[in-house]
């Protein structure tokens, strides 16, 4: 399981994964997140549980924005890690997620 909770709030989804988000577990992690998406326009991810984030995650954090901004909504990450925000600094992707810094 890559997602340790999830939770519906009207059209806000409150979602903490956990672990590593990498090329095996991201796909999970998408797949646990997919029942859960129809009427919501922001997603808060709570990354206080997250080790390390690869490119499939870089990829389903973008493919996540694009569906609630259409929405009109945003993708908010919070309680990342240094590790974490390294990766989004070095992606450049810092500017096309809103992280909530502590």
């Amino acid at each position: 399981m890559a997602i340790a909770s999830i939770e519906k709030q009207a059209s806000t989804l409150l979602v903490q994964p956990s672990g590593r988000l990498d090329t095996v577990r991201t796909p999970l992690l998408d797949k646990e997140l997919q029942p859960h998406l129809d009427g919501i326009n922001t997603i808060v991810m709570d990354f206080s549980q997250v080790e390390y984030i690869t490119s499939s995650c870089l990829r389903l954090l973008l493919w996540l924005e694009q569906l609630v901004e259409d929405r009109g909504g945003e993708v908010q990450l919070t309680h990342a890690g240094s590790t974490v925000l390294k990766v989004l600094d070095l992606s450049g992707f810092r500017d096309a997620i809103h992280v909530i810094e502590d």
